[in-house]
């Protein structure tokens, strides 16, 4: 863990004895016990400020013995090679880092999850979602509507 990192989630703040226990991201060897002079206040990068600096990356969690990122969301899907894949977003890692995981890698995740219920709103209406691409597929695109594949494009 960084010397300063986060931002971190406060699980208990004890103000009596100065002291505060912080919710850390999987490492299971650090202690979260934090008296506030080892603390100080989360400030966001400012890139006008200081447009070459690195944000801090996180790495990788250790889950069972394997190391696993933190899923930000998915931000789309595909079908490749008969296989489902959707594109993940990592968890303080920017946008060009996103990669394409195939669908088994994601079961049972709450992103997973997330973008179900999403595209379970989004898609209500088959037919008016179609007429919308066809009208309009810069929209389309804007919006994430991306798994109309069935849409019929005139030629």
């Amino acid at each position: 863990m960084d010397r300063f990192d986060g931002p971190y989630r406060i699980v208990k703040a004890q103000p009596e004895i100065s002291s505060y226990t912080l919710q850390l991201n999987g490492d299971d060897a650090a202690v979260p016990f934090f008296h506030t002079g080892k603390l100080k206040t989360y400030r966001k990068n400012d890139t006008a400020l200081f447009p070459n600096r690195e944000p801090a990356r996180l790495g990788p969690v250790d889950v069972g013995g394997e190391p696993e990122y933190i899923i930000e969301d998915i931000v789309d899907e595909r079908i490749r090679a008969g296989k489902q894949q959707y594109l993940v977003s990592w968890l303080s890692w920017p946008s060009d880092s996103n990669s394409w995981e195939p669908a088994e890698a994601l079961e049972d995740t709450e992103a997973l999850d997330r973008w179900e219920r999403r595209n379970e709103e989004v898609n209500q209406d088959p037919v008016a979602d179609c007429e919308l691409r066809l009208q309009f597929p810069y929209l389309v695109a804007l919006v994430g509507l991306s798994n109309l594949r069935n849409c019929q494009v005139p030629v």
